[in-house]
């Protein structure tokens, strides 16, 4: 179908008016860009998205001038997780002294809600998000087309939070709008290592499966898809040159980076006015699993967190045979992923696999997860982890289980689900 021209206005991040918008399918060359003047996505009066400071105990601090003299090279990791002296010193300093935050070492007399708080703060120390505040958006549309007949799909930018070589960057997402009469929940879902957000939107069949699309269409959801630094249009350097530039042990390295982004993506969904910010939750996979759990773990808000394809113990996901650019060494010195996913008991927790992902079946994820409900003490918390083996297919996000329980932790978008 031809692309035509859109001037409209988007009221309460709702359509209003857009008569003569093409349908786009996934997969579909993108809309020509709008003439005159692009569309207008209207937002709330932008309120800072803040990372809460450390609680009680556990102490913050800046470690700019004191640790990132020089981008250290990045040593080569040992089969087990290796902690150098400058992540110690991190994890030190952010966890106040204590010499462990496992669940296992709680203080007697310290309740689980106390203990989860202590854990959000430490995260958000290593990550480098304590007590700071997203940064002002400047949202810009780029380019709007209806994906279908009652859902549009925008091309947008914002401030990314952190530059690269002191330039400002922008974080280049789609953004996709249901037809409602009021506002509904919101994802943001985060891609893998591989093309982009484009897999999310634009090609079916590849292991995110355009889940940004489908969560939009089937659920009426506000959906949320971003690049992430070095991958799709979010191009700084090459991913590997990039990620290594940057040192875990200051500000949490590439996934602080990303962790940053996040309050992005949160303040910016916070600001439509077409979401129920009492309703959002995130999801990814891969790469996209480790930046949900993380968001999950800093954002107590989120009443939702999918992490499909790495829930896994530290002593693979930090060593030799996984990507270097997920690690955090210090996180490890204090904590391991089944402290996290406790963590997020208070959230709602989905961890999904596929039965045939290596990754699975290789690493333990299935004795992480057992130990992860070890952990809870509460029997609703313990139900708020739920957990799924898919059986014939590997490395993917299954979109029809993440809908399902979207649709269970968030409740109703602008439409029922298959309506």
């Amino acid at each position: 179908m031809r692309a035509v021209a859109i001037a409209c206005f988007l009221s309460l991040g709702i359509v209003s008016g857009c008569s003569g918008v093409a349908d786009k399918a996934p997969g579909a060359p993108d809309a020509a860009p709008p003439e005159p003047a692009p569309p207008v996505v209207e937002m709330r009066e932008e309120r800072p998205v803040a990372v809460p400071a450390a609680a009680s105990g556990l102490q913050v601090v800046d470690l700019r001038g004191e640790l990132a003299t020089s981008p250290r090279p990045f040593a080569r990791w040992a089969p087990e997780v290796a902690i150098d002296d400058a992540n110690e010193a991190l994890a030190t300093r952010c966890a106040g002294g204590a010499g462990s935050l496992h669940a296992t070492d709680r203080p007697e007399g310290e309740n689980f809600e106390a203990w989860q708080t202590r854990v959000r703060a430490y995260v958000a120390c290593v990550l480098g998000v304590a007590g700071r505040a997203s940064r002002p958006l400047d949202l810009q549309v780029v380019t709007a087309s209806r994906a279908t007949s009652r859902l549009t799909r925008v091309e947008i930018t914002y401030n990314a939070f952190d530059s690269f070589q002191g330039v400002p960057q922008r974080v280049p997402a789609t953004l996709y709008l249901p037809d409602a009469a009021g506002p509904v929940p919101a994802v943001v879902i985060y891609h893998g290592h591989g093309e982009g957000r484009i897999m999310l939107t634009d090609r079916p069949g590849s292991a995110e499966n355009v889940l940004a699309y489908r969560v939009a269409q089937d659920l009426g959801y506000v959906v949320l898809a971003p690049d992430t630094r070095s991958f799709g249009a979010f191009q700084l350097q090459a991913h590997d040159a990039y990620w290594r530039g940057l040192d875990p042990s200051v500000d949490g390295g590439f996934m602080g980076a990303l962790a940053r982004d996040g309050l992005q993506d949160m303040s910016l969904l916070e600001s439509l006015p077409a979401v129920d910010s009492g309703r959002m939750g995130v999801a990814g996979l891969s790469m996209g699993a480790w930046r949900a759990i993380q968001l999950g773990v800093v954002h107590p808000s989120l009443r939702a967190v999918v992490a499909t394809g790495l829930y896994v113990p530290f002593r693979y996901l930090f060593s030799n045979e996984h990507d270097g650019c997920q690690h955090l060494p210090a996180l490890a010195a204090r904590l391991s992923m089944e402290d996290l996913g406790a963590t997020l008991s208070a959230n709602s927790f989905f961890a999904q696999w596929g039965a045939n992902d290596y990754f699975y079946g290789a690493h333990d994820a299935a004795g992480a997860l057992a130990r992860t409900r070890a952990l809870i003490p509460s029997a609703d918390l313990t139900e708020a982890l739920t957990d799924e083996l898919n059986p014939g297919v590997g490395h993917q996000f299954i979109a029809e289980s993440i809908e399902r329980y979207l649709t269970a932790k968030l409740g109703r978008g602008a439409w029922a689900p298959g309506g």
